[in-house]
């Protein structure tokens, strides 16, 4: 799961429950530090490491519920 500033699209969070989890933390605390917007985080291109994909496809999801919420 990714956590996005309603107004801003700006990364503030995540939540990883997976095998290996501790391997895929760096990119979200990353993307915070960095100020990525959500739409940036599932842009990335990940074909160095597949595991980083999950959190590509939950910042395509966050991208959406953004769009959907008025």
């Amino acid at each position: 799961k990714v956590v996005a500033e309603r107004e801003t699209g700006q990364v503030i969070g995540g939540q990883i429950v997976a095998r290996r989890a501790s391997e895929l933390i760096p990119l979200v605390l990353l993307a915070i530090k960095k100020g990525l917007t959500v739409n940036a985080l599932a842009m990335l291109s990940c074909g160095w490491n597949t595991q980083f994909q999950g959190i590509r496809e939950a910042a395509r999801d966050c991208v959406q519920t953004l769009k959907a919420r008025p």
